[in-house]
């Protein structure tokens, strides 16, 4: 279940830097589809399965978030110290 929790968090953050926020609705979905199937294929109680898709929704949506976070920053970041390419046109000559 650890690894399980760990692969939501970089599901999660690989879908904040690489989409928009419509991806996360359909991607909330199938995780847990897939988690309340997996579970209650594996014998699992529904109750414990229905926990282990809130777990994983929650991972999910904080990864997404520390992906924007992450991304935005990173943006910030390299805008910042690559400066402007060229001159300043109106600059006078010294």
């Amino acid at each position: 279940m650890y690894i399980l929790s760990v692969a939501a968090l970089v599901f999660g953050i690989v879908l904040g830097c690489n989409f928009k926020a419509y991806i996360l609705a359909p991607s909330c979905a199938v995780v847990a589809l897939v988690t309340v199937m997996a579970a209650t294929f594996a014998g699992e109680r529904f109750f414990h399965a229905a926990l282990y898709a809130a777990l994983f929704l929650t991972l999910l949506q904080i990864g997404y978030l520390l992906g924007v976070i992450g991304w935005s920053t990173a943006m910030k970041l390299h805008r910042r110290r690559s400066g402007p390419a060229l001159p300043y046109p109106n600059k006078p000559a010294v």
